[in-house]
C-alpha cells in the first residue's frame, strides 16, 4: 500500500499526481509544486532502513549525499528534510522532473543507438562518475546500468543524460557492502562484486556493458533472469569464460579505436580496465588505448611510487609491498566479561584454546596440539567481530584486528610482500593474535574468483597459516560467508575450528538490553519481557533499537521507558530473516557436516522460533 495518494500535499507546497514504483524501504511519485513544475519525489520510511544505511544525524545516506552532489550529468537535488506522516517520520529528496524518459525504453525502442551519440553519451555518464569518484571520500554508485540513465530531448536530439537512483551509493566496499545487493542487474556488475569488492573500477566495468549495449544492442555477456540468482550468477560466470566477442555484423561507425576501448574496459580483472574514469573518457576521445597484456604473466609489477588499487585510490609514495600500517594492542580490556550471553562458547574457547595458548608448558608435557586458528562465522550483525577482539583481550596477548580494506591491495602483485610482513610482525611480538574480519574478502574460493592475480596472495595465506601457532600467532577470523572462503584455507594446521555463531538467544538478548541501556536515564525498563519479544534480533538490531528510543525519549525530555522501546520494536522486523536463518541452517551443515553436528553439543545461542 502506497504512502500518498493521489492529490495529497507534501511537504507545504507539493502536490502528488501519481505513484511511479516502490522499493524495500522507499517509494517514488511524481509530484508538481504550486507552478505546476514536475519533480520527482522519494519518500523514504526511516523504520525500515538499515542503520547502516542511516548517517549520524539518522537521515538516509542517499539522501544527505544527493543534497550535497550538484553535477550536470547527476539528477538535482531541489529538497530534502523529514515529514510526519500520522505518527511516522519520514525522509524525503525532491528532485528535478526529466522530461526525455530512461535509457532503457530508449533502447527498447530503437534496440541502438548511432555510435557517435552512444559515445557522446557514455562520456556524459562518465564526467558524472568522475565527480562522484572524485570527491574528498570516493563515493562509488554500484548500479549504473540503463534504467539508472535518463536523458532530456529537444525534438530529435538527444541532450545530456542524468545518472539517477543513489539508493546503491557508497564508499569503496573491500568485503562486505552496507546496501542491497540482490536487486543489482546480474549482466552490469564487475565480477570483483561477487566476492564484495566494489570500487572506481566496478563502476567503469559497467559503464563498459553500458556503452557496448548501446552500440550493439545486446548485452556482451547475458543469463537467464527467469532462474535463480544462483543459477543466473553461474551461467554469467561461465558466459564470461569464453572472452569479450563482437558481433560480425558491426554498425556504421564503428572503429578499432572503440573496440580496444569496450575491450579495456570490459576487462574482467580490475586491474587491467581503465585506472579512471578520466582516462576511460581520453580513449573516447582519441587518446591511445594502452591494451592489458595477453598473458598474465607479462604484466608489469606495481610503480613503487604510485599505483591504483582495487578501490582506485591512488598509493602515491608507498614502496612496493609495504606492509599494512597494523596497531599491535596489548590485551587489557574486559574480555568476555564483555559478551552478552554465549556462555558455552567461552567455555569452550577458554577451555580448548585460551588454556592451551597460555599455558605452553603444560601443553608441551602433555603433548598438546598448539591451536593455530579459529573462523568464527553465522549471519551478519550476531557480534562475531566484537567476540574475536574480547577473545584477544581475554588472552591477555598482543594482538591487531585486521580488516579487508587494510589489506585494500589483496588484488595486486605486491600484497604477498604485505601479507608476509604483516605476520613477520606478529612472529616478532609473539605472543600475539591477529584478529581478520570479513575473511571471504582476503581469501576468497580461487575456483569461484576470476581474479588470475589473486592466486598468489591467498597461497601467501596458506603459507603464512601454516601451523603458525607454533610461532606464537594465532588466528581468529570472522565471516559471513565461510563458503566463499578458499576450502584450502579451512584444512587442519591453517584453521582448526570453525564454530557457528547464531542468533541471540533470549538470555543473550536480555543482556543485550541491560547493555545498551547502561547509563541511559529509564524508568520501569523491563528487559525480560523485551527479549521475549525480539525473536531473531540481533546485536546490531537491538542497539538500533535502543537508540531510537533514546532519541525519542531525549526529544520529549522523558525518561526512556517500556512504552518508548516497545512502540519502537512495533515499527521494526529482525535484520536476520527466517529464510536468511534456513539459509544458514544449509551453511552450517555444509561446513561441519551433518555427523559431526549431531554428534556434539551445540554451541552458542539456541535457536528460536515464534
Amino acid at each position: 500500500m502506497s504512502i500518498l495518494k493521489n492529490n495529497d500535499t507534501f511537504a507545504g507546497s507539493y502536490v502528488v499526481r501519481f505513484f511511479i514504483k516502490e522499493g524495500s524501504c522507499a517509494e517514488t511519485y511524481r509530484v508538481c509544486d504550486i507552478r505546476e513544475q514536475p519533480f520527482f519525489l522519494k519518500i523514504f520510511d526511516l523504520e525500515r532502513i538499515p542503520a547502516a544505511r542511516l548517517t549520524k544525524g539518522g537521515m538516509p545516506f542517499e539522501v544527505e549525499m544527493c543534497a550535497r552532489l550538484e553535477h550536470p550529468s547527476l539528477v538535482a537535488c531541489r529538497r530534502t528534510g523529514i515529514e510526519s506522516i500520522g505518527d511516522k517520520r519520514y525522509a524525503y529528496l525532491i528532485t528535478d522532473y526529466i522530461q526525455g524518459g530512461l535509457l532503457a525504453e530508449l533502447l527498447s525502442r530503437e534496440h541502438r543507438l548511432p555510435v557517435a551519440q552512444a559515445v557522446e553519451l557514455t562520456i556524459r555518464v562518465l564526467e558524472g562518475l568522475s565527480y562522484l569518484h572524485g570527491q574528498a571520500e570516493t563515493l562509488i554508485h554500484n548500479d549504473i546500468t540503463a534504467r539508472n540513465i535518463m536523458y532530456d530531448c529537444v525534438g530529435d536530439a538527444l541532450l545530456r543524460p542524468r545518472i539517477i537512483d543513489m539508493g546503491h551509493l557508497s564508499h569503496p566496499v573491500m568485503g562486505r557492502p552496507d546496501f542491497q545487493t540482490s536487486d543489482l542487474e546480474l549482466c552490469y556488475r564487475a565480477p570483483e562484486t561477487f566476492i564484495g569488492i566494489y570500487s572506481k573500477l566496478s563502476d567503469l566495468f559497467s559503464v563498459g556493458v553500458l556503452l557496448y549495449e548501446m552500440i550493439y544492442g545486446c548485452l556482451p555477456w547475458s543469463c537467464d533472469a527467469s532462474k535463480s540468482p544462483s543459477e543466473a550468477r553461474e551461467e554469467l560466470r561461465e558466459a564470461r569464460k569464453a572472452g569479450l566477442r563482437f558481433p560480425e555484423k558491426e554498425p556504421e561507425g564503428m572503429t578499432e579505436q572503440l573496440h580496444k576501448v569496450l575491450q579495456r574496459a570490459l576487462a574482467l580483472i580490475d586491474r587491467d580496465r581503465f585506472g579512471s574514469a578520466d582516462e576511460f573518457i581520453g580513449a573516447l576521445r582519441g587518446e591511445e588505448v594502452k591494451m592489458p597484456p595477453t598473458k598474465r604473466e607479462s604484466a608489469a609489477p606495481p610503480s613503487a611510487n604510485g599505483d591504483v588499487t582495487t578501490d582506485g585510490e591512488q598509493r602515491g609514495g608507498e614502496a612496493e609491498g609495504e606492509a599494512p600500517r597494523a596497531t599491535f594492542a596489548k590485551g587489557e580490556g574486559n574480555g568476555f566479561a564483555d559478551v552478552a550471553g554465549m556462555e558455552e562458547l567461552k567455555q569452550l574457547l577458554r577451555a580448548k584454546v585460551i588454556n592451551v595458548l597460555q599455558d605452553r608448558e603444560r601443553a608441551l608435557k602433555y603433548r598438546l596440539a598448539i591451536p593455530n586458528g579459529m573462523l568464527l562465522y553465522g549471519p551478519p550483525g550476531c557480534g562475531k567481530t566484537f567476540i574475536a577482539e574480547k577473545f584477544a583481550e581475554e588472552t591477555g596477548f598482543n594482538y591487531t584486528v585486521v580488516k579487508s580494506s587494510d589489506l585494500a591491495s589483496i588484488y595486486i602483485h605486491g600484497s604477498q610482500q604485505m601479507i608476509g610482513k604483516l605476520f613477520d610482525e606478529a612472529r616478532a611480538k609473539a605472543p600475539t593474535v591477529l584478529c581478520f574480519d570479513e575473511f571471504d574478502a582476503l581469501v576468497p574460493s580461487r575456483k569461484e574468483s576470476t581474479h588470475a592475480s589473486m592466486a598468489g596472495e591467498v597461497n601467501e595465506f596458506l603459507s603464512q597459516l601454516n601451523n603458525c601457532g607454533k610461532k606464537g600467532v594465532f588466528v581468529i577470523a570472522t565471516s559471513n560467508r565461510p563458503d566463499m572462503i578458499d576450502p584450502a584455507v579451512l584444512r587442519t594446521g591453517r584453521i582448526d575450528r570453525m564454530i557457528y555463531v547464531p542468533v541471540p538467544d533470549k538470555d543473550a538478548r536480555r543482556l543485550l538490553f541491560e547493555i545498551n541501556l547502561k547509563d541511559r536515564p529509564t524508568e520501569d525498563v523491563d528487559c525480560a519481557a523485551l527479549a521475549e519479544r525480539t525473536v531473531n534480533f540481533v546485536a546490531s538490531d537491538i542497539a538500533y533499537a535502543v537508540n531510537d528510543a533514546a532519541i525519542t525519549a531525549a526529544f520529549a525530555n522523558v525518561p526512556i521507558s517500556q512504552k518508548i522501546l516497545c512502540e519502537t520494536l512495533d515499527c521494526m522486523r529482525p535484520s536476520v530473516t527466517e529464510e536468511m536463518l534456513a539459509e544458514y541452517d544449509k551453511l552450517r551443515d555444509k561446513m561441519t557436516g551433518m555427523e559431526r553436528r549431531a554428534a556434539r553439543t551445540p554451541i552458542g545461542f539456541k535457536r528460536q522460533t515464534h
